[in-house]
């Protein structure tokens, strides 16, 4: 997996090595079922607005992710960093039975915690598609 990322000159070399293979790593343990990594990647107070029609807290979100199965495609990402505070925006594509249930742009919010870890401390969709499969 290929990760078109773009990064503001505020953002030092070495948190754009440690951002790109973290967040790799990340997309990569939700689609394959790696657990532990992506949830411990999701701070307790995590609110993720309009992926879903209702406002998802980390558990909601590691619910709406595993029940059922989703994957996710994250694409054209911009990062920048202000007072320690990553923001990345792309666009966001989640599958789940191999049909697209959610298409549009995201902006999230994550911060550094160790020199090869991140923490999200929240995210906002902007959906131009988005389904409900029972």
């Amino acid at each position: 997996m290929e990760l078109n990322m773009y990064f503001d000159r505020g953002v030092a070399t070495e948190p754009r090595f440690s951002l790109r293979r973290w967040f790799e790593s990340f997309v990569e343990s939700i689609n394959t079922g790696n657990l532990e990594f992506w949830q411990s990647s999701l701070d307790n107070s995590l609110t993720v607005v309009d992926l879903t029609e209702d406002e998802l807290t980390k558990q909601t979100l590691i619910t709406y992710l595993l029940h059922p199965v989703k994957r996710v495609a994250f694409n054209e990402l911009e990062v920048e960093v202000e007072d320690g505070v990553y923001r990345m925006k792309g666009e966001l594509e989640t599958f789940q039975e191999g049909l697209m249930v959610f298409e549009g742009q995201f902006e999230m919010h994550l911060t550094q915690v160790s020199s090869a870890h991140f923490l999200i401390l929240g995210m906002t969709c902007y959906p131009r598609m988005r389904v409900t499969l029972k």
